[in-house]
């Protein structure tokens, strides 16, 4: 027989242990990355236009809206999306961006499907798709 104390001990294990999933219409994307396999800068300029301002543009080359949540943490080599620069020292990247799934801030029509950065004219292929 479970008691009153062993009940809300077990309940708060067992809250800590769910995974961390994102709501009905978001889309998590784990360590973004561009083609070459580098991780996506927390900035999206050098220095400048970090962590929220960045995700979004993650996600809106993705063909969604904006970045509802984001981590990053130190690492290198990163790469800064909005310069094409990488980033070998004192570099923080993404680790996890949660995207809405609603079109509208980034692409306007459909994103063009990619595999080098050759087939993005202007931009840079992100997970597969161009990004702006």
């Amino acid at each position: 027989m479970w008691t009153p104390t062993v009940r809300r001990l077990a309940l708060a294990v067992g809250l800590l242990l769910l995974p961390c999933v994102a709501n009905a219409g978001q889309v998590v994307v784990e360590y973004p990355r561009n083609t070459n396999g580098v991780v996506i800068d927390h900035c999206y300029h050098w220095a400048k236009d970090c962590d929220q301002y960045a995700a979004d543009k993650v996600c809106q080359a993705l063909g969604h809206s904006h970045a509802v949540d984001f981590r990053w943490q130190l690492m290198e080599p990163t790469y800064v999306l909005g310069t094409g620069q990488t980033c070998t020292g004192h570099c923080g990247g993404f680790t996890r961006v949660i995207c809405e799934t609603g079109r509208g801030g980034g692409g306007g029509g459909g994103a063009r499907s990619c595999a080098t950065d050759n087939d993005c004219p202007g931009s840079i292929c992100l997970l597969g798709v161009c990004a702006n």
